[in-house]
């Protein structure tokens, strides 16, 4: 009889569904056959800073509450040592009316030293950036109190294609576990996005046009400029695309983690994470107006067109350097089942023309953990 009672015991610890490791361990890997599953949703507040292309737009030192977050990291153990994941992530800020992924990847993750049969854990891993999947969107608009042109961007993506190379290195000493981080993202320049012309920016167009030609010609009269530059704003398309040059980034990090015991656990961390500026290369902008009929040859569509480009090629001056402070308490429900309760704070560097930049970045919410 207690034989069979000890067998019982045996088969059912063997069978019950159990979470492999703790999924906030900063090396958690799933292991041959293991599936995982972390969504995240959060809610941001931000107060945005003072760079000049928020001045221009009278949005600097402005309040945005609440600014939506979900999050979804998923990944399937190939072996123990191999894994194939994909991390997606959406932001929703109605107060700019700005919506969209602000994060897509996929790849494979390779442990290269184990942490068992060496003194730590080596991880290697290469992903896929999905910024191609949908277009850059946005619409020109007057700026700077109606003597310049900004953007409002309707979504997160760069519309660019690239990948994603990095490696962590880590150690568990008894509860606590270690590990430090570093990445390369690349991302390939293309015209992958569509910018719409505001009604005041076709109007504000027409008045640079005009001071463009009584610039080139001082004689020319200033009803004869004004009406060219009225009948090229009138020809202007709904929209266009510019072609943006490639840019590298970079990102490292460390992260902590503590395990109270089977059920409870803390991490924390720390990263820096450099966006590159970016450029345009070139603008793709038709015209449907005749000027040189108008003008009788003097002055062409065309001329004018590449005149106007020239404002917009060059660097865009909208990078920036943010410092993101973390911390995760966590709680298992059951062998499959994990719940953690997460903050984020970040601190920036912006560059004078980027809409990123912000005084105070916060950010809270819940993380749902299952691995079966």
């Amino acid at each position: 009889m207690k034989k069979s009672i000890k067998l019982a015991v045996v088969a059912s610890v063997l069978t019950a569904p159990a979470m492999a490791a703790n999924l906030e361990n900063p090396l958690y890997i799933p292991q041959t056959g293991e599936y995982y599953s972390k969504t995240g949703a959060g809610v941001m507040y931000k107060k945005t800073d003072h760079s000049a292309s928020l001045v221009a737009k009278g949005w600097d030192g402005q309040e945005e509450f609440p600014v939506w977050r979900l999050s979804e990291d998923a990944g399937y153990g190939i072996t123990d040592r191999l894994s194939v994941n994909a991390k997606l992530g959406y932001t929703n800020d109605e107060d700019i009316q700005r919506r969209g992924l602000h994060n897509g990847r996929i790849g494979l993750l390779y442990r290269v030293f184990d942490g068992v049969s060496s003194p730590f854990v080596w991880d290697i891993y290469g992903d896929l950036h999905l910024g191609g999947l949908s277009q850059m969107e946005a619409t020109l608009i007057p700026a700077a109190g109606g003597t310049d042109l900004g953007f409002n961007y309707a979504n997160y993506t760069n519309g660019r294609w690239g990948f994603f190379a990095g490696t962590r290195v880590g150690k568990t000493w008894d509860k606590f576990t270690g590990s430090v981080f570093g990445e390369i993202h690349q991302t390939f320049g293309d015209n992958n996005n569509v910018i719409t012309i505001s009604n005041g920016a076709k109007t504000l167009i027409g008045g640079m046009v005009a001071q463009q030609l009584k610039d080139a010609n001082p004689l020319l009269p200033d009803a004869t400029a004004n009406a060219l530059g009225s009948a090229y704003a009138a020809g202007l398309p709904t929209d266009f695309n510019v072609n943006l040059k490639s840019t590298t980034e970079y990102m490292t990090g460390i992260n902590g983690f503590y395990q109270f015991n089977e059920d409870w656990s803390l991490g924390g961390g720390f990263s820096m994470r450099h966006r590159a500026t970016n450029t345009i290369e070139g603008v793709n902008l038709t015209n449907s107006s005749d000027l040189s009929a108008m003008t009788g040859g003097a002055v062409t569509t065309e001329a004018v067109t590449n005149g106007i480009s020239k404002n917009f090629v060059g660097s865009m001056y909208d990078g920036i350097d943010e410092y993101v402070l973390s911390v995760a308490v966590s709680h298992k429900l059951t062998n499959t089942v994990q719940v953690s309760l997460y903050g984020e704070y970040t601190f920036d560097d912006s560059d004078q023309k980027s809409q990123n930049g912000t005084d105070v970045k916060a950010e809270g919410g819940v993380r749902v953990n299952v691995a079966f």
